[in-house]
């Protein structure tokens, strides 16, 4: 979808930032931009280079944290980043980074969760249970549509459009839900790892009631939603 919004041209050097295993960057691969990727897990860089070997693709892997990106200014034609500024620690601060490694006149494009749907349940429950530093309500405060114009602004960048989106993941079973929603957003579970056990029981629990809420059956699958900001912004050329 946000390939859709901003699709890079063939040759376009284009970062994708905080890449985790690389759905993004073998996408823009696929259609022929000059592509590197980064990301802070280890882990996830080692699963990336083994979806990319095995596609072929070509892609520069890179170790990187969001917050402070082992860039020089400006070099990249467009930046991607899907998901993962808000879980930042400092999200302020990754927009700042996106726009800096951003060539003047070159696009910036991200996917941010919002407060709607299964997924923005589940990370505003983590936000009460284990607030991120500094307070606040957590990620899904990055995805309100009406403020994501000034926060690039304040980043150095010109907001040029954006839209809403959802997407719908299917389980096996509603307990499988869990245990993956539990392990893939982040917040969920930083909260599960920081937490005291009863803490950390309470919000299982939560979650597991908050799943049974928004969840859905189709053909034997569960099917949990979550709704997504897409937007794409300009580092000012001047």
């Amino acid at each position: 979808m946000l390939l859709e919004l901003a699709s890079p041209s063939v040759g376009e050097r284009v970062l994708d930032a905080g890449c985790g295993d690389g759905n993004v960057a073998l996408e823009l691969a696929e259609r022929d931009a000059v592509v590197t990727a980064c990301d802070l897990s280890p882990t996830l860089l080692a699963a990336a280079r083994r979806r990319a070997a095995a596609a072929g693709a070509e892609i520069d892997w890179r170790e990187g944290d969001l917050e402070a990106l082992p860039f020089a200014d400006a070099s990249f034609d467009a930046t991607w980043s899907a998901l993962a500024p808000a879980f930042c620690a400092r999200p302020h601060r990754a927009l700042a980074q996106l726009v800096r490694v951003t060539r003047p006149g070159g696009r910036i494009a991200l996917a941010l969760w919002t407060r709607a749907g299964a997924v923005g349940r589940l990370l505003r429950l983590a936000a009460i249970a284990d607030p991120p530093p500094g307070g606040g309500r957590g990620p899904v405060a990055w995805g309100a549509q009406d403020r994501l114009g000034d926060r690039l602004g304040d980043a150095g960048a010109q907001l040029l459009g954006s839209e809403q989106a959802t997407i719908r993941m299917g389980f096996a079973s509603p307990g499988e839900a869990v245990e993956r929603l539990c392990a893939v957003l982040g917040p969920l579970a930083g909260a599960f790892a920081r937490l005291p056990t009863e803490e950390a029981t309470t919000l299982r629990t939560a979650v597991e009631r908050a799943v049974a809420a928004e969840a859905t059956t189709r053909s034997e699958r569960t099917v949990v939603t979550g709704e997504v900001l897409l937007a794409v912004a300009q580092r000012p050329a001047g």
